[in-house]
């Protein structure tokens, strides 16, 4: 395992501590109603249990610059959980938390300080950002779409938002904010992720092959696209670029 690195950090943390990209030639966000009602049921058990961690998987990258990671595996996870978290802000919003909003404001954009622009944390693929991002910042997404990758996550956010609703529903409302804030902590500290950092395109696309935790079954096409990926060497940008061409 030469080369490669390992670090063991809280989902939030590893949101707040970089940027993440999703590469172009990456699926689409896949995940339906199922696959986030078992998150979120995993989170919820975990926060009531109070257990001393949650191992939420792994999440394989490549640094590509001091605070930039590109995703080879775990997108869904991290999009769902950004998703969970910008719920939990728009909620704080309307109780007048202005302190915790900005908290996790934190986990969700950073400042690009050439442009200063808000830049966000994670960034899908060509077909998915666009759409990601409107909901990120709030914005109502359109109420009709054709790619159905953009059809999950407008029912991933619906679906959240009511998750958030339904969490604070047997407390009273000023108690709302320490209850999501427990849910910031648990994913900043205790919803643990190893994150394995490949030195090369190829090898990370290896690893992809034998670490698909938490999420879809691996397709065929995925088998095929992880393998070329990995036997492409030194050329693996042009593998990407026929991959995505096919």
């Amino acid at each position: 395992m030469s080369g490669f690195r390992f670090s063991q950090l809280g989902l939030a943390s590893i949101l707040s501590q970089n940027r993440l990209v999703v590469p172009p030639n990456q699926r689409n966000y896949s995940w339906t109603n199922e696959e986030v009602t078992t998150l979120l049921q995993d989170f919820a058990r975990s926060i009531e249990s109070q257990d001393t961690s949650y191992f939420v998987g792994t999440i394989v990258a490549i640094r590509k610059d001091d605070d930039v990671l590109e995703v080879v595996d775990g997108q869904q996870r991290l999009a769902t959980t950004t998703i969970l978290l910008a719920e939990i802000r728009s909620y704080l919003q309307k109780c007048n938390e202005p302190q915790l909003c900005e908290a996790i404001h934190r986990f969700l954009f950073t400042i690009d300080r050439k442009t200063r622009e808000d830049v966000p944390r994670l960034t899908l693929n060509l077909d998915d950002n666009d759409y990601f991002r409107t909901g990120l910042t709030g914005e109502s997404l359109p109420s009709s779409t054709v790619k159905p990758s953009h059809c999950l996550l407008k029912s991933a956010f619906t679906q959240i938002s009511e998750q958030v609703k339904k969490i604070v529903s047997i407390f009273d409302k000023k108690d709302h904010g320490d209850k999501l804030n427990d849910w910031i902590t648990f994913f900043e500290n205790r919803a643990m992720t190893v994150v394995l950092e490949a030195p090369s395109e190829a090898d990370a696309y290896r690893m992809f092959e034998t670490l698909n935790d938490h999420g879809l079954r691996i397709t065929q096409a995925d088998l095929v696209k992880n393998y070329l990926f990995g036997r492409s060497s030194d050329r693996i940008n042009e593998v990407k670029h026929r991959w995505s061409e096919m």
